[in-house]
């Protein structure tokens, strides 16, 4: 087998894009390769996961100024930091693999690696690479334009000529890898990326890690009741819009009223806890230990996803390898997962009433746990995802190889 020196850059290690890379990062070491994850913000010992020496503040993105009102991040294209050895880093690799690199490298350092003979993979987790800054456009589709006049930055942070703009034709020879169907169509008619190579890799999930437990056994380890329809409920974030929460607290108003709410149990696991509206609910924090997550999923019913934006969120893919069916609205990545009666439903945006009902209807609903789980180990296994990514880089590598002759 031919060993792949893969230099994997990305700001951090943990957060949903972050502990993606991590997994695929661990994969391609589990495959044989020589994979080196080079992150910012380092916060544990693990394998070959080395920290950008810098001369700056890495635990900060450098963003531009909203309007008043405005909750979102925009980033400026610029790295919050210089860090050192990039060249070094450059020259040790066979292939470089950006993830969320957002303050991590500025988009001229990324230019000048795309001018070069070395294959240049970036694995997009949000919209930000070909936007005029921010992460998730909030259904504006001005990056199919220039994104020159922003409804979200304030008007005195000129935008002229747009980040995008300047993306275009700054960057070269990128090959961009789109994680969902959603992402993949976005970065198609994206100013920035639309002459790009764009391919489609869906992301895998450990499922060594995340199966089926037994309901019963999960409950009884988690101090969970036996003798209820639990949904969980998973957010990092609670005050971000993006995720949809209060829209979920509209939901938990509606089933309070139309239905016995009492024979339900929401569970819910992030940094903060959630208000349900005054119902109650059994709160488990922030949940770090992989196993404990599995068997919280295993333990539940449903698992509720009311998010507003969104690529292909780790939950999702956690707790279909699990076998528990997923109610979400129908958004970014989801309907690249979920199909209608069989791992869970989609429910038309952002109607909340709707989404109370078939939450109560799903818990009613008999779903087979094997099959969803067979389905999972079929389309959601890392291997298969790292397998693709060595494909692509021998591909890469191959045409390099050529052009040099």
């Amino acid at each position: 087998m031919e060993t792949l020196k893969i230099a994997s850059i990305g700001y951090t290690h943990e957060g949903g894009a972050g502990l993606s890379s991590l997994k695929l990062h661990q994969e391609f070491l589990n495959q044989g390769h020589e994979s080196k994850f080079f992150v910012l913000s380092k916060k544990k010992d693990l394998k070959n996961v080395v920290r950008l020496k810098s001369n700056g503040n890495s635990e900060s993105v450098n963003t531009i100024p909203l309007k008043e009102g405005k909750i979102n991040i925009i980033s400026s294209g610029m790295a919050t930091t210089v860090p050192q050895n990039l060249e070094g880093i450059y020259d040790w690799a066979d292939v470089i693999l950006l993830r969320w690199v957002t303050g991590t490298i500025s988009d001229f350092q990324i230019g000048l690696w795309s001018h070069r003979h070395k294959p240049l993979i970036w694995c997009l987790s949000d919209m930000e690479p070909f936007t005029g800054g921010c992460h998730y456009s909030e259904g504006c589709s001005e990056y199919k334009r220039d994104c020159k006049d922003c409804h979200l930055v304030n008007p005195k942070f000129k935008l002229s000529p747009s980040l995008g703009i300047k993306r275009k034709k700054l960057w070269g020879n990128i090959t961009v890898v789109s994680p969902s169907s959603w992402l993949y169509k976005c970065c198609k008619e994206s100013t920035v990326f639309k002459e790009k190579e764009i391919k489609k890799i869906r992301t895998g999930i450990e499922l060594d890690i995340f199966k089926p437990y037994s309901e019963v056994k999960s409950r009884e380890d988690l101090n969970l009741p036996q003798n209820k329809k639990i949904i969980f409920v998973a957010s990092h974030s609670v005050s971000d819009p993006r995720k949809g929460l209060d829209l979920f607290q509209k939901s938990v108003t509606f089933m309070k009223k139309n239905h016995d709410i009492d024979k339900f149990v929401f569970v819910t696991a992030g940094h903060d806890s959630i208000n349900l509206n005054g119902v109650s609910h059994i709160h488990l924090g922030y949940i770090n230990d992989k196993a404990k997550l599995a068997k919280i999923y295993s333990a539940s019913n449903l698992t509720a996803l009311p998010y507003r934006e969104d690529n292909l969120p780790n939950v999702l893919l956690e707790s279909i390898a699990c076998g528990t069916p997923v109610c979400s609205f129908d958004i970014g990545g989801m309907p690249d997962v979920i199909i209608n009666g069989f791992n869970g439903y989609l429910v038309p945006p952002f109607n909340s009433e709707a989404f109370a009902e078939k939450i109560n209807s799903l818990l009613h609903y008999n779903f087979n746990k094997k099959d969803i789980r067979e389905w999972a180990y079929k389309e959601l296994n890392i291997k298969d995802q790292a397998e693709k990514y060595i494909e692509l880089f021998k591909e890469k590598l191959a045409v390099g190889k050529r052009n040099q002759l």
